[in-house]
Parts: C-alpha cells; structure tokens; sequence
C-alpha cells in the first residue's frame, strides 16, 4: 500500500507563485502567463528616450495612469532625462522597483504599437487621397504623371501651382548641357544589380581617370595655390597622377587594359559586370578612346615625349553647344598649359621634369583639380558622364548663372532632354525613363 503524502493543488498552486517567473524575475505569477514577456524582451531603451522627448506631459501621464510611477520619477537633479542608456540605469537613476521598472517597459510597449498604428494609419490616409507611385511600378513618360513644364521632373501633386524649382522655370536649361543616357545593359545594373549597388564605389575607382588628392602638388586653379587651411575647410580635391603609376587609373587605359580587370578579380568584384561597364565606356568616352589610342600608337619611349593637354572652354559647355569640340590635345613634353588646362602625362620622366620638387619615393605623383573645375565630375564619375569631356559638369564660371546646389538639384531630378536645333523645344529622351 502506498503510504507517502499527497501534495494538494491548492499547495502547488501555492509553490508556483512563490517561485520567480524566469522572464521578468518576478514572483506571483506562473512563467507562461506573464504580462510583461514582451516588453521585457522586445522593447529597447530608445523607446523610452522618445517617449519622454516627443510625448506632452498630458500624453505621458495618460500612459502612466496607474498612479505608481509618475513623470517626476523618470527625472535625474529635477530634470526630465531622455538620454537612458539602459534600463539599469533607469531602475537606479530614479529609484524604480523592479515590479515599478516591468510597467514602465510594459507602458513603453504599448506607446511603441499605438506610434506605430498611427505611422501606418496616416500612411493609407495619405495613400487614399494622395497616392505616390514609385519607380518601376509607373509608366512615367504617361501624361497623367505631373510635370514640370520646362524640365520634364516629375512633381508631387502639391507642387503643380509653386515655382518650378527645379529647373528654376527653364533658366537651367539654358546654361546647363544635358547628360547622354546611360545604356540600357549598364542601366539595369545601376538599378537591380545588388552587387553592383553594393560596391559601386570600386567599380567607379577602376575607370575613373583620377582619385582623391593628398597633401602636396598644384592645384589646377588659375594661378592659385591650395587653400590656406586645407585640414580645416575640409577641402575636396581629386588627383590626375601620371600613367606610370599602376594604381593609377590612367594606366589601364593607357598602358595594360588587362591590369583593370585583375585588379577587380583582387578587390572580389564580378568580371561580367567589369565587361559590362567597360564597353561603353571604351566606345562613347572621349577621353577613354583617346588615351586607349594613344597607348596603342606608341612605344613607352615616344610617351615619354608626350603629354596630353585637357583644356576647358566654359563656352563649349552650355546646353546649346556642339557635341563636338576639341578639348583633348597631344602637345611636346616642354609645351606650358594655359588657363584652365589639366595636363595628363603619360609616363613619370615628363611629370618629374615638370615638377621637381616632388619626390616619388613619398609617393608625390599627381596633381590636383578642385571642385570648382568644369572636367571634375568627368574625371572622377566617368559611370555617369558617360561621353566623357563632352559631358557638361559644374563650373566656377558657372556661378553667376547657376549655383552648386541648383546644379545637384538639376541633375538630381530632371530627366535627360533631346533639344531641337530648328525649334528649341525640348523633348524626353526616350533613354530616360
């Protein structure tokens, strides 16, 4: 006969509640049941920062409402602190017990959900009244998109009765020549190729025709010299280092083509997408097929005889210019640029005897051209410039017509136009959209 003792429901019962609830380190309830699981779990500190920085003192206390934690509990010397780095710090700061810290997650929870149901309640009111579709989900050359005028940017339907911003109602149109658009092959890369998007930054460095300057050579700036607190300014600059330099990006095009996609097989980038970006660029690039010319033409020794001159006219730069002008010229190793000329030479013997003073040992190999220079952008984003010199980018000359950031905003948004000679009316180009 079984003799031993019979432990009642009533004190089981007894022994759960007594035991601590492995979630929230409280007593009283059984672990499956606890209330506080999710907040304990699945509710950060910053939510309690934004809550006591964004929420009005009625809304705080409405959320505070049981009475046991009040707004002047969550204040640090009598004033109200949002900066918690944890919840540790709150229970301790502001003298919570550990049942008083659990509500306080609990509240914080909630606030977290009720924000969120108005985020996504505002965005169907929004959706409802005034809907926004996307890229790839519109037919944008369609009429029923709103449009700028002038430009062609596709506008919100709240900007249709403003000031065209963009394009400040057609001025930028006349001083500012449209981009070719990019073809289609590389175009998908730009816009779904995760790989691509992903490392971008790398793919441009290899065909680029300059890199980010460091802390000597010539500044390509009239007569000027550097600025006089190039540290402190933050100074943006780029660097058109001689052929010679391996690293350096001219060397593909005019030394070893081969070397570029080597590089790229080092740095883990796809050789199919370096192909891809490569053909158009060696094929509507001025500068790319000049210097690739050049390199096939001639034996290392005659370069060393040679230096390529790149000189910018703002007048050929405008919206109305021919696509054709010579800006890229072959001139003797002693010939002396003028103006804004960006000299490019093709082996380190012409460099050094242009620049003396620099030491190649310390790796002072190229000279500079700032941000204010019309061949900038075609130099350093050949990805997007995809003509090469023949493309327009912003100018110091340009400043009285345009500012830097109408420019940015014109590029930004307006499509590429086709302009017509006879009439001057401005058309989509079909490549755009």
């Amino acid at each position: 006969m079984y003799t031993g003792r019979v432990t009642s429901l009533a004190t089981l019962h007894e022994i759960v509640l007594t035991q601590m609830c492995p979630t929230c380190q409280l007593t009283g309830h059984r672990a499956r049941d606890c209330e506080y699981s999710e907040s304990v779990d699945g509710i950060v500190i910053d939510w309690l920062n934004i809550f006591l920085s964004t929420g009005t003192m009625d809304k705080i206390d409405l959320y505070l409402r049981s009475g046991e934690i009040t707004i002047d509990r969550l204040r640090v010397n009598g004033m109200r602190c949002n900066n918690f780095d944890s919840w540790n710090a709150v229970q301790t700061n502001c003298g919570l017990s550990l049942l008083q810290l659990r509500k306080l997650q609990k509240c914080i929870l909630q606030y977290h959900k009720d924000r969120k149901q108005d985020f996504l309640r505002s965005k169907r009111e929004l959706d409802r009244k005034w809907p926004v579709n996307f890229a790839f989900t519109t037919d944008y050359s369609s009429d029923s998109v709103p449009k700028c005028p002038e430009c062609k940017t596709w506008l919100f339907p709240q900007e249709l009765g403003r000031k065209q911003w963009c394009c400040e109602q057609g001025e930028v149109l006349r001083s500012v020549a449209q981009l070719k658009p990019i073809p289609d092959d590389t175009l998908q890369l730009y816009l779904m190729d995760k790989e691509f998007q992903k490392n971008s930054r790398k793919y441009n460095g290899l065909f680029c025709f300059a890199s980010f300057g460091i802390q000597y050579g010539r500044m390509v700036k009239y007569s000027q010299g550097p600025p006089h607190a190039l540290k402190l300014s933050g100074w943006i600059y780029e660097r058109v280092m001689h052929a010679d330099v391996k690293s350096s990006p001219l060397h593909y095009y005019i030394h070893d083509a081969q070397l570029r996609f080597d590089l790229g097989t080092q740095r883990s980038l796809r050789d199919s997408t370096l192909r891809t970006l490569d053909a158009p660029i060696r094929q509507n690039n001025n500068l790319a097929t000049y210097l690739t010319q050049l390199g096939r033409q001639h034996t290392h020794d005659q370069l060393e005889e040679m230096t390529v001159h790149l000189k910018y006219d703002a007048s050929l730069h405008s919206s109305t210019a021919s696509s054709e002008m010579a800006a890229i010229l072959t001139r003797p190793s002693n010939d002396q640029p003028n103006g804004r000329t960006i000299v490019i030479h093709p082996t380190n013997a012409t460099f050094y005897d242009w620049y003396p003073a620099l030491n190649s040992a310390r790796n002072e190999n190229g000279t500079f051209v700032d941000t204010m220079h019309g061949f900038y952008e075609n130099l350093m984003y050949p990805l997007f410039f995809t003509r090469g010199l023949l493309d327009s980018g912003w100018a110091l000359e340009m400043r009285s017509e345009n500012t830097v950031l109408t420019y940015t905003r014109f590029r930004q948004f307006c499509p590429e136009l086709i302009r017509d000679r006879t009439t001057g009316v401005y058309t989509v180009d079909p490549g755009s959209y």
